[in-house]
């Protein structure tokens, strides 16, 4: 079943919202301030991955230096919203892979009774079935969708459609997100500044000063 962001009915209590976050950038603020905004009541939790099971080959940066990053990035958040957004060292604390099921299972046991929601890009929905447990978190939590830089709502649709059909005997709850997509990645920063370009204009500058300050992303093992 699918549903439009900003509807009446509020369908979580929750948002949890992954990545490697390797750096954070402006594309991820523009994904959480969209969200806080058509939720008024509803906190993030914001987790980054020790070792996504689909990047294996290629860990991220430093556990410790990412969750500086992102307490430097929710400051770029206007101030009335910056306290509902909770940096999360689960995945890191339960070490790799990282799978989104077993964060939302944990966070299901700290709130006990809390409707959580899982944020997803639009892209990550073509491969969704290759998750952990896919079936599991489809039956269990509502996925939020947001628009991904080059992605139309219309093709979010179609992959909610898609994933509904091929899951059809459980109940999935999807809703579509109306964001603006800012066009910004994370391994197109990192290759910028290999390059030793000045900083990237979707990169925030208090994230550019800690990378600079600390030496990151200066070799391509970063």
């Amino acid at each position: 079943m699918g549903a439009t962001a900003g509807d009446s009915v509020q369908p979580v209590d929750r948002l949890l919202f992954g990545g490697s976050f390797d750096p954070p950038h402006q594309g991820h603020l523009a994904v959480v301030e969209y969200t806080l905004r058509a939720y008024p009541d509803v906190p993030v939790h914001v987790v980054p991955a020790a070792v996504s099971p689909f990047k294996l080959h290629s860990p991220p940066s430093d556990a410790g230096q990412r969750l500086a990053m992102l307490a430097r990035w929710r400051g770029c958040l206007p101030a009335s919203l910056q306290t509902r957004v909770l940096i999360e060292d689960l995945e890191i604390r339960r070490g790799p892979p990282s799978y989104s099921i077993e964060t939302c299972e944990a966070l299901g046991q700290r709130y006990p009774g809390a409707r959580i929601g899982l944020l997803v890009g639009s892209d990550s929905l073509a491969d969704f079935e290759s998750w952990h447990r896919a079936e599991d978190i489809l039956g269990s939590y509502t996925i939020f969708v947001f628009r991904r830089p080059g992605g139309s709502g219309q093709e979010a649709v179609l992959q909610v459609d898609r994933l509904s059909e091929l899951f059809c005997n459980v109940k999935a709850d999807f809703v579509i997100m109306d964001n603006t997509p800012v066009e910004c990645s994370s391994s197109d920063i990192r290759a910028l500044l290999r390059q030793g370009q000045d900083r990237p204009v979707c990169l925030p500058a208090p994230i550019y000063d800690y990378i600079q300050q600390h030496g990151l992303y200066r070799n391509s093992d970063q």
